[in-house]
């Protein structure tokens, strides 16, 4: 049986618990929005552009960087092979 690499992964969010907090405002303002298709077919696209750009301020790029460099450590201390 296959088992994954990441079984027994615990993402630690100290390092980026602000960055965490403020995905999660960005998330719950926009996601209900694009979900429920408020803005119609002609202003969903602009409206998600807006998002992706609100997701970036808010640092989900380190926020990624931060979950990658775990997931690496674990797993070469794991020895696991994908």
């Amino acid at each position: 049986a296959y088992a994954s690499p990441l079984l027994g992964f615990a993402l630690d969010n100290t390092e980026v618990s602000v960055e965490l907090a403020q995905i999660k405002a960005v998330r719950d303002e926009y996601v209900p929005v694009l979900e429920q298709g408020i803005k119609g077919v002609d202003g969903w696209r602009a409206y998600y552009d807006e998002f992706l750009q609100k997701l970036n301020q808010a640092g989900i790029d380190r926020y990624i960087e931060e979950i990658q460099k775990q997931i690496d450590e674990f797993v070469t201390a794991k020895g696991a092979k994908w």
